[in-house]
């Protein structure tokens, strides 16, 4: 069947049967009703519903348009000068019809969705001559109709037609070949969608009647004619008409600013007609319909109200309003037209709206950025933030590297094994941190990392437990530690690294709160003379701070002795959930409060003489602080670490030994790190096995586990062995 052929017979469909389908208005192609007190034409007479319409298109219709073939962007010139005007517009004088720009069929589109909840686009004729477009003959232009002037012509269960009723009442029948019909879903229709109009139509018609309402208040109010009464009887007209003229008389003589009086005669009083206002419920519910409609559109209804300021980011109303309506109806469009684009070059494309630029999307993005910066920070590699977060960040080298903080050491290098070796963190160093030894690793430290950078892509990664010998300085460890001792003794130290960073992270925070405070209290004597006897009074809450730290280590340790003991278990083999004595548990926290209390006491003092050198020294307020902050810092690197390691290590010894004796292990081994700086008597200790419930001796002390807090402190601070359980002697 012929083109020609298959529009007659679409129109026989049609003949006898529109005026059942078509308001009289329709066929006339007049569609106008005129009327002010009723809402008829709810774009043109509701501000609300206008308002929200353009909050979507509006934003839908600023952004550019991109095709895309597979992963690439198709930049076809013929077809980008003819998308920036793909359509007609209303006939003009002489019936000439102008092309329109891709902003306002843009627009129109997303306008109809919002309004009708489905749109068309209609092809002419000529793009149904074989491969017209793909010829390279020119595109001629689409139409989008009202889609209350579009009927779908169905026959036999079939959509077979659409029927085009332009103004004037000239009709033109389309092929459905040549129609682009996109719907929402509704469930009242299975051919035609259903818009947000309909929603709103009922909050839309009662915040207009309202305003009649009140319109027609404020127009009464505005009436300054004057009523007379006749109070005796029937004015006749001949008095009628002397009031009216003495009343004229005087209203001319009050605008020319004169204040006449005015005398009547007989039972006649004047009066005015009395204002009226709207109720505040009235308006209450009217304002309340505005953001009814907003609802049914899909637009924040927080933006139906005037604001001082509005938020920023992707808690603002206007983030809320592109991200949940306009880029789904913008998808919704772009679908239809990437298969327009399809059908035009025979290629198959997809079609997206650019929202990179927008800026409330750049914002929005930037805060990712700055959050995918802190994930970064804290270990996540750059990559899983980027998928995390959404930012769309392309690829590159080393964006699959996570990092950690304190020590900014690749997650995962050496190996997949964590720092095990006291020159690759100070927190393992078995020796009592003082500032010159403390500066002596750190320098250790970045040689070790500089070697590691230059070091060739074919050096082994491995964890090495030598000291870097770049520089020519030989290579230490302790003699006679087998593979097997080394890897044992890294395998327990691994599973201690998260505790520890438990226990350091929960210290730092308190110290920075103190820091806090004490630049607080500097800060309040800006530009005032200080001697030293204020020192006290500028230094941080000490019973604070130490009430604050007990209570952080309490919750810290306590995990950690079920922890210690747990893997024990799991290292014998058990099921058995371990969980430490509450009794003991008790008197162990007791027990490590007077030590901890002891270390709060000695970082009062050291930061008490730091504020007191800088007064002595005739230091400014900004000088002192900065002595502070040093101060501070030097305590978060050296006494913090020692002091987390110091308590990890007793609570995995004391846990270890009850757990060995509840599960009835018959030995128990000192084991070592074997690190170039253990202590002599811990490495003389190494290998040493004695029963269960027998001490070992270690320096001439009887210690029962590593970490024994009955120990002497050079027996005890920063200790890193392990106690291990054996089956034999």
């Amino acid at each position: 069947m012929t083109f020609g052929e298959r529009i007659r017979a679409i129109g026989a469909l049609v003949t006898g049967k529109a005026s059942s389908g078509f308001a009289s208005a329709f066929l006339r192609g007049d569609t106008a009703i005129e009327s002010t007190n009723r809402l008829s034409q709810s774009y043109a007479q509701s501000a609300w519903i206008r308002s929200a319409v353009n909050h979507i298109s509006g934003e839908i219709s600023g952004r550019p348009l991109r095709f895309y073939a597979g992963d690439e962007e198709y930049l076809d010139p013929k077809l980008q000068a003819w998308w920036a005007k793909p359509a007609l517009g209303p006939a003009i004088r002489g019936g000439v019809r102008p092309r329109l720009p891709l902003s306002s069929v843009l627009r129109d589109l997303s306008s109809w969705i919002s309004l009708e909840g489905e749109f068309f686009i209609c092809l002419d004729d000529s793009w149904l001559l074989a491969n017209a477009a793909r010829a390279g003959a020119s595109l001629p232009p689409f139409l989008v109709p009202n889609p209350d002037r579009v009927r779908l012509i169905v026959a036999g269960g079939e959509i077979q037609g659409y029927e085009y009723m332009a103004p004037g009442g000239r009709r033109k029948v389309f092929v459905p070949e040549q129609v682009f019909h996109w719907k929402a879903f509704n469930p009242y229709d299975d051919w035609r969608g259903v818009g947000a109009l309909q929603a709103a139509s009922v909050a839309a018609d009662a915040a207009f009647s309202t305003g009649v309402y009140i319109r027609d208040l404020m127009r009464n109010n505005g009436d300054q004619g004057f009523i007379v009464v006749g109070k005796g009887g029937v004015v006749d007209q001949a008095q009628r008409e002397s009031i009216a003229a003495d009343l004229r008389a005087k209203r001319n003589a009050l605008r020319r600013g004169v204040a006449m009086d005015l005398f009547l005669t007989g039972d006649i009083t004047v009066e005015r007609p009395p204002e009226r206002a709207a109720s505040t419920d009235l308006n209450l519910g009217k304002s309340m319909s505005h953001q009814e409609v907003y609802v049914a559109f899909g637009v924040p209804p927080s933006m139906a109200e005037v604001k001082a300021s509005y938020s920023i980011g992707k808690e603002s109303d206007y983030y809320q309003l592109i991200s949940r309506t306009c880029q789904p109806q913008g998808k919704e469009i772009c679908g239809v037209l990437a298969q327009l684009a399809s059908r035009m070059t025979g290629i198959e494309l997809m079609a997206e709206l650019d929202w990179d630029d927008h800026p409330v999307v750049r914002e929005v993005r930037s805060s990712r950025i700055e959050t995918a910066i802190r994930l970064w920070g804290v270990g996540m590699p750059m990559r899983n933030a980027n998928e995390l977060l959404g930012i769309g960040m392309q690829e590159f080298p080393g964006w699959d590297v996570g990092y950690l903080p304190f020590s900014v050491a690749a997650v995962g290098e050496g190996g997949g094994e964590p720092a095990t070796d006291a020159q690759e963190d100070p927190a393992l160093a078995e020796t009592e941190d003082d500032p010159e030894v403390a500066k002596i690793r750190l320098l250790m430290m970045a040689r070790k990392r500089s070697c590691q950078r230059s070091a060739p892509a074919q050096q082994s990664q491995e964890f090495s437990v030598f000291a870097c010998n770049c520089h020519g300085e030989p290579g230490i460890a302790m003699k006679g530690r087998s593979e097997a001792e080394v890897r044992l003794w890294k395998s327990h130290m691994s599973q201690r690294i998260e505790t520890l960073k438990a226990f350091e992270s929960g210290i730092r925070r308190e110290l920075m709160e103190a820091r806090k405070q004490t630049l607080a209290n500097i800060g309040k004597v800006q530009g005032k003379s200080v001697t030293k006897a204020a020192a006290a009074d500028l230094i941080f809450d000490k019973e604070q701070f130490k009430a604050g730290l007990l209570a952080v280590m309490r919750k810290r340790e306590k995990a950690a002795l079920d922890k210690a003991g747990q893997q024990l278990f799991s290292e014998l083999g058990k099921d058995d959930p371990f969980i430490y004595p509450p009794a003991k548990a008790i008197d162990f926290l007791r027990s490590r409060e007077n030590r901890l209390g002891d270390a709060s006491d000695a970082i009062h003092a050291s930061v008490k003489n730091a504020i007191e050198d800088g007064l002595n020294s005739g230091e400014t307020m900004d000088q002192v602080a900065a002595r502070v902050r040093t101060a501070f810092n030097g305590i978060a690197d050296g006494r913090a670490r020692t002091i987390a390691a110091t308590e990890v290590s007793v609570c995995y010894g004391v846990a270890r030994d009850q757990a060995m004796q509840d599960a009835g292990v018959p030995y128990k081994e000192w084991l070592t790190s074997g690190n170039i700086n253990v202590r002599d008597s811990h490495a003389e200790a190494n290998g040493q096995t004695v029963p269960v419930d027998e001490p070992f001796i270690v320096d001439g002390e009887q210690l029962m586990h590593p970490g024994d807090p009955s120990g002497s402190a050079g027996n005890v601070i920063n200790c890193h062995c392990v106690s291990i359980a054996k089956a034999d002697s």
